[in-house]
């Protein structure tokens, strides 16, 4: 009872790694990439503009505005870099809007802040946005859109028993890279 239970729960692990990862490990499915860096299967680095993939060959620019054209065998991992500075702008700029809102609400009752109400609202959502950008453009933001390998496989491979019988035998691998 319990190996079936654990048979079942690593099957069940290993489809839904499967399934959430966000990359692919097929080179030709990769869309152009704007910006972002390249690790060769070498362990070597680059970081990039304007990526492009054409029958398995991977051509970009790299940071000193050469020209390189890699196979797609020598390519390991492609990553989008960027910030978050659009998305916190508009969510603290919206937070400024709504805040500004709620706090001129009763500005009525008083007739000294009376009709200072648009000004003050826009004033709010002008800096929280600002705000907003400089802290989402200190975020940095790393997506992976290619890797040659899955980073968490299970395989099931028939092995030896001490005593001369076959047994299948589950395997775990974990890339750490």
């Amino acid at each position: 009872m319990k190996i079936k239970f654990l048979i079942s729960f690593f099957t069940l692990i290993a489809f839904a790694f499967n399934s959430f990862s966000q990359e692919t490990d097929d080179i030709s499915r990769v869309p152009p990439v704007s910006k972002g860096k390249v690790i060769l299967t070498d362990g070597t680095s680059i970081l990039f503009r304007n990526l492009s993939i054409r029958d398995s060959i991977v051509t970009f620019t790299d940071s000193q505005l050469q020209v390189r054209t890699y196979p797609g065998s020598e390519v390991y991992k492609i990553s989008k870099t960027g910030n978050y500075a659009l998305l916190s702008a508009v969510t603290c700029g919206l937070g400024g809007l709504a805040g500004g809102i709620l706090g001129t609400s009763n500005w009525s009752d008083y007739p000294e802040l009376s009709g200072k109400e648009s000004s003050f609202i826009i004033g709010a959502t002008i800096v929280s946005t600002g705000i907003g950008a400089l802290i989402g453009a200190f975020i940095k933001k790393d997506k992976t859109v290619y890797k040659s390998s899955t980073s968490f496989t299970f395989n099931l491979i028939p092995a030896r028993h001490q005593f001369n019988k076959t047994n299948l035998v589950l395997t775990c691998r974990i890339n750490l890279n």
